[in-house]
């Protein structure tokens, strides 16, 4: 761009010259050109370009320096107005200001820092949407005051790694994987159903309806189940049920089992169960106790009322009671023994079945010297509803079973004995072998009535 020079460099134009009209025009050229619109002086600073501009405004209210443009007077001039905007500022440094209202949209490219009390919208259309992951503490100014959610504008999943803690918690549903839940009532307001692997109880727990468990562990010394009830009218009565929830009857399954364990040995020592019989409401109990580490059956009661006792295997009853024809029954050898004193009145009993020509084993122990002083009844009753009778022998002063040999057995005839049943040496020392030879099938019974061995 061209500055402002003198045309007339002789001088002409001067006091005391002549002034030719050529000397004027160049001038006044020279003055166009400089304020030329395109080409004119720059006020750049440089020569003939004229002086910077360093303020401006009516009253010279914008500054404008090498370095800066301000204003002359702090908050007086604007950076246009509501309707004179500029288009885009660039700003490679700060920008200061004492209030920002941004009245359409705003990107900050880079790191953002806001001091002091920042909001967030102005009403509740409005959204704010977090990208970015949030690499702080989220604490409120006041404690106890804000909510996080409202009634109908709730938050969906909640996820912690750490602690909640909360004074209160209400909740639709909860499904907790783990931890610890302290100085709590659950179902306070209104009860529902609990759903536990292990509970934890300091002194008690109350329950108004059913506790329905797969297992239940009392731990501890002197505790005991202890079932309480108001029974005065009769119709209040406590019941520890057993039940089994399969529809399919399966014949000897077990019903329930009270089984007691000894923790040093780590075994069951004895155990009583219930079983059914059949797929019929009969059932039965029975009761075992461990031999060494093995339950053998000792006793069976059956549905019935018949009472089963088995040998030392537990595999074999051997003994029984006949609810129905109230009688005893022995399967197998019976031992009556007398003892190392005398006694009065009915002593050892023994009865069995025995069918037509067969033989039963009664063993006598007699003490060390086998010899026996006394009464001993031997009978055979007949079962045969065609031929129901009865034959008995009567024995006394029975001088020992020696071996296995019958000597000097009976010192009194019995009625009728020798048709009905023979006695003989059995298969050991002191077993006496009754043989049935009354034709049908009996009862063998055989009792003391009154003895002392010497």
């Amino acid at each position: 761009m061209g500055g402002y020079t003198r045309a007339d460099t002789g001088n002409n134009i001067a006091d005391g010259n002549v002034v030719n009209a050529s000397d004027l025009d160049a001038e006044y050229d020279a003055i166009e050109a400089a304020f030329n619109n395109s080409t004119g002086h720059t006020h750049d600073g440089t020569s003939a370009e004229g002086a910077p501009i360093e303020v401006a405004g009516p009253a010279q209210d914008l500054v404008i320096t090498a370095t800066e443009v301000r204003p002359k007077t702090d908050n007086t001039l604007d950076l246009g107005t509501t309707t004179l905007e500029f288009k885009d500022a660039f700003f490679d440094g700060t920008v200061k200001t004492d209030t920002l209202t941004v009245d359409e949209n705003a990107t900050v490219t880079g790191n953002l820092t806001v001091n002091g009390n920042t909001t967030l919208g102005n009403a509740a259309t409005d959204t704010v949407t977090v990208t970015a992951d949030v690499a702080s503490d989220l604490i409120p100014s006041a404690d106890g005051t804000y909510d996080l959610g409202a009634s109908g504008s709730e938050w969906q999943d909640l996820y912690l790694d750490g602690t909640a803690n909360i004074d209160s918690l209400v909740a639709d549903t909860a499904d907790m994987n783990g931890g610890t839940i302290d100085n709590t009532v659950i179902g306070g307001s209104t009860p529902a159903a609990g759903s536990f692997t292990t509970g934890q109880f300091g002194t008690s727990l109350n329950v108004d309806g059913t506790v329905t468990a797969d297992g239940l562990t009392v731990d501890g010394s002197g505790t005991a189940i202890d079932l309480r009830s108001n029974n005065n009218a009769g119709t209040a009565l406590n019941t520890l049920r057993f039940t089994d929830t399969d529809v399919t009857a399966v014949n000897n399954a077990e019903i329930g089992k009270i089984e007691f364990y000894a923790t040093d040995t780590a075994a069951v020592v004895a155990s009583i169960a219930g079983r059914n019989a059949d797929a019929s409401p009969d059932g039965y109990l029975q009761f075992n106790t461990a031999e060494v580490t093995t339950l053998r059956r000792r006793m069976i009661i059956d549905n019935n009322g018949d009472i089963s006792f088995y040998e030392d295997t537990g595999t074999t009853p051997k003994f029984f009671w006949d609810a129905s024809e109230e009688r005893l029954e022995v399967n197998g050898t019976i031992k009556l023994d007398s003892g190392a004193y005398q006694t009065a009145g009915m002593r050892n009993f023994f009865e069995t079945t025995i069918a037509n020509g067969a033989t039963a084993d009664l063993a006598l122990d007699f003490g060390a010297g086998n010899r026996f002083f006394g009464l001993l009844l031997i009978s055979l009753t007949r079962t045969s509803s065609a031929n129901l009778n009865t034959s008995s022998i009567f024995a006394y002063n029975c001088r020992g079973v020696t071996g296995n040999t019958v000597t000097s057995l009976f010192s009194a005839n019995g009625t009728d004995g020798a048709a009905s049943f023979s006695v003989s040496s059995g298969s050991a020392s002191g077993v006496l072998r009754i043989t049935n030879n009354s034709g049908g099938n009996g009862w063998l019974s055989a009792m003391i009535l009154q003895g002392q061995n010497f």
